[in-house]
């Protein structure tokens, strides 16, 4: 099943790649946090977009498309996390919009008439490999394509295609950077076209996740601070 819906997909986006990409500022495909967060709300290190945790959160992501008037054709959409390779997250889960059905108008007048825009969505069997320490971590799998090549496709519209989750381990830090970002990072069936099949490069966006020492950490660090004061006026006194 997923093999067929990729070979379906690639068969969709092959006239893509050869036609000149182009962007807008109106094409993005962006995460929303939706919860699970446990530390302050408000990160003072990290840069925005950004979500404040404890250790053993589960913290959940919408993933949402924004296309402009040019419409929709395909899309091959990939995660990574932990790019740095710091390990700072551990995959939990994901799911994908069994289907997406759009009344929409019709972007490639005449006629502007309202019509049922369907794209076929791949089988939620992503292919994820987890982060390690010096390795980043992969979901790949984020894919649909129009259900008819002459349309009709959405377009001026915004629409969650699906939710990741992330476990929040023991070696998170207040680094700054991306800790989760979208992007195509398969070298085979990643991609995003308009209603037209030209090449959509988008605007991806990213997420930071940092933290607070856990309540045992402030104390052990507290201590050796405490120590070597001591220890700097035991000094002084000898």
């Amino acid at each position: 099943m997923r093999t067929s819906t990729s070979l379906a997909l690639a068969a969709s986006l092959a006239m893509v790649l050869g036609v000149a990409g182009q962007a807008s500022a109106l094409n993005s495909v962006g995460l929303v946090f939706l919860g699970g967060a446990t530390g302050d709300p408000n990160c003072s290190v990290n840069p925005a977009p950004c979500v404040h945790t404890n250790s053993s959160d589960i913290i959940r992501f919408a993933i949402v498309i924004t296309v402009d008037a040019n419409g929709l054709g395909a899309f091959g959409l990939d995660l990574r996390w932990d790019a740095d390779g710091e390990d700072e997250l551990d995959f939990a889960s994901a799911t994908q919009r069994a289907s997406l059905l759009f009344k929409t108008p019709n972007p490639s007048p005449p006629p502007d008439t309202l019509a049922l825009a369907s794209y076929t969505v791949s089988s939620a069997n992503f292919a994820s490999t987890e982060s390690t320490a010096g390795n980043a971590g992969y979901l790949m799998g984020f894919d649909a394509f129009s259900a008819s090549i002459t349309g009709p496709f959405i377009a001026n519209v915004s629409f969650r295609i699906g939710t990741v989750a992330f476990h929040v381990n023991g070696n998170v830090n207040n680094n700054a950077g991306a800790d989760i970002e979208m992007g195509f990072f398969r070298t085979d069936g990643a991609a995003m076209s308009d209603s037209a099949s030209n090449f959509i490069t988008p605007n991806f966006g990213s997420f930071n996740v940092d933290s607070v020492p856990e309540p045992g950490t402030s104390l052990l660090m507290g201590m050796g601070v405490l120590g070597l004061i001591l220890a700097g006026r035991a000094n002084r006194k000898s």
